[in-house]
This record gives C-alpha cells, structure tokens and sequence, in this order.
C-alpha cells in the first residue's frame, strides 16, 4: 500500500528514523502503538491482528529468527485498510435484510391458514 497523506499525518508522531524501524510485536509493539494513539493495548493485540487479522487485513510482519516484527509504517497502512474494510462492510450492510426465519415462517403458516380457509369455502379441505 502506498503511503497517503493520512497515513503520513499519522506517522509524524514518531521520527522519521523510526517509521521504518523494525520492531518486535509482543515487547516494543505497544509501546510503538502508544505513541501513534495514546492508548497502549494489550501485548497480544498486534500479534492477533499479525496473525488472524481483522475484517480480513492481517497486519504485515516479518520473522526474524521466532520473532515476529513489524514497523509503523505497516501499522498504520494496517490501521487504514481496516477502515477502509469497515466501510466496505457498512455499506454492504445498509442494503435491507432479507427477513428472519422466524418471521418467514409465521408468513408462510398465515398463507397456508388463508389457503385453508378458501379451500374449506369451497368444500375441497379435508
């Protein structure tokens, strides 16, 4: 992914030395993360987001040796995809739902009542 201008807006709150910098996801990631956000989370955040992603968009990482690493740049190109997924799924999900089960159902045994009662008009119900 490119680097955009948000994603830049985001990266000055870190030198530009370590923009780029690779880090290890469980000790240096959140520390990383808390001086983009603010908010230090929890230690296996980035490492579930490396791993099973989210919405889809895994974090991008490198092994080196048995240590995951990434750098702030991914980060952030991380935190943007996210968005952008998360916008994709509101808009899929603004088209109207089809109805419940439930509610098929009930629609469904209210014709058949209907049906009933025209065939019972007519003598040809058992």
């Amino acid at each position: 992914m490119d680097t955009t201008p948000r994603a830049d807006a985001l990266l000055l709150a870190l030198p530009e030395a370590d923009r780029d910098r690779l880090w290890p996801l469980l000790s240096d990631g959140p520390a990383v993360m808390e001086r983009l956000t603010g908010r230090r989370p929890h230690r296996s955040l980035l490492l579930r987001h490396a791993r099973r992603g989210v919405l889809g968009v895994t974090l991008r990482t490198v092994c080196v040796g048995r240590t995951q690493m990434s750098c702030a740049r991914w980060l952030v190109e991380h935190w943007l995809a996210v968005d952008a997924a998360r916008r994709a799924a509101r808009e899929v999900s603004a088209a109207p739902a089809p109805p419940a089960p439930a509610r098929r159902r009930r629609a469904a045994a209210s014709t058949t009542e209907a049906d009933d009662a025209v065939l019972r008009r007519h003598g040809l119900a058992t």
